[in-house]
């Protein structure tokens, strides 16, 4: 055996003897207490978001079948920052940053499902007026949804993007003629055809860091140098990378959420109010005047500590250009 054999049989010794000391949990002799409070509150954001879905719904009728959607989403992506902190724990940063990846691409997926659901087209208003004509009855009303689900069930309106949807919610979405749509390229390209999307990406720079971060995500779950494979082996005496990598790991996962809440703020603005509103209604009050437009405070904490942070600049043009007048501060 030589001699450089024998050092590396002596430092995977030490390494042995140190995970018999700490144990397998880098948190053990890290401070992980920032990371903890980042990653809580990103969980409690989408936590809250989820509780939105599920008070409205998304609805998707294919053939005979309807789905709905609630929480599932936001459920599964904050499941998924409990496993990026857990391999963070363990060292294993290149898992971390492909689970960051995953983390990326089901959120945005969301919202291309949200955005697709918006511009779904349904009745049209020559058919409406044919059939409600001057005078509204319950007749009228039942045979205009009748019509509606109709349309939307044998498919006759969708588009590509739509049956790209479909083909989701069917589970027929690996394979065939829409799995190319179903994809983060698009997801972005057809966000960015809404005009206050694409004004507020262009004009606070927001594709810039979101190519960065995207090309060393691609790295590390390629492994395309040798450093990215290393990173999933990090020693219990490397401190400082450690730290370093932590704190690139939250930077990561915060731009994510920020840029999902500032497109999410623009294609489903009700998503982020208070339930004071429905709270009122619920127990036979009046709401006070204008408090279906009021922010629930934990969005509105999020975006003072961490959207503001990507530009000063975006929570004034969340304020002035979402489309229900959400009052953000």
């Amino acid at each position: 055996m030589s001699w450089d054999n024998n050092m590396m049989v002596d430092k995977f010794g030490k390494m042995v003897d140190e995970q018999k000391r700490y144990g397998s949990d880098l948190s053990n002799i890290i401070s992980f207490d920032e990371f903890d409070r980042i990653i809580e509150k990103n969980r409690e954001l989408l936590d809250f978001l989820g509780d939105s879905a599920c008070r409205s719904p998304i609805t998707n009728i294919i053939d005979e079948n309807t789905y709905i959607l609630t929480a599932d989403f936001l459920i599964a992506t904050s499941k998924t920052l409990e496993s990026i902190s857990a391999c963070c724990r363990l060292g294993s940063f290149a898992d971390s940053n492909m689970l960051i990846r995953k983390y990326k691409d089901d959120i945005f997926l969301y919202l291309y499902i949200i955005e697709t659901s918006n511009n779904r087209k349904g009745l049209i208003d020559k058919e409406l007026n044919e059939i409600l004509g001057e005078k509204m009855t319950e007749e009228k009303f039942i045979e205009a949804i009748t019509l509606s689900f109709s349309i939307q069930s044998l498919g006759i309106r969708k588009d590509q993007q739509d049956k790209a949807i479909d083909a989701w919610f069917n589970n027929n979405a690996e394979s065939g003629e829409f799995y190319r749509l179903l994809d983060i390229k698009n997801y972005l390209n057809y966000l960015k055809r809404n005009k206050l999307v694409e004004s507020c990406i262009t004009k606070h720079g927001l594709e810039n860091m979101w190519k960065l971060m995207s090309r060393k995500q691609n790295n590390y779950t390629h492994s395309n140098d040798r450093s990215f494979l290393i990173d999933n082996i990090i020693s219990f005496n490397e401190s400082e990378k450690v730290e370093f990598l932590l704190k690139h790991v939250h930077r990561d996962i915060t731009y994510i959420t920020s840029y999902f809440l500032v497109v999410l703020i623009l294609i489903k603005p009700d998503y982020i109010s208070s339930f004071d509103y429905v709270n009122f209604l619920e127990v036979g009050m009046t709401p006070p005047e204008g408090s279906q437009y009021w922010v629930a405070s934990i969005v509105q904490d999020y975006l003072d500590e961490f959207v503001v942070e990507i530009h000063p600049d975006l929570k004034a043009y969340l304020r002035d250009n979402n489309p229900y007048g959400m009052e953000i501060e």
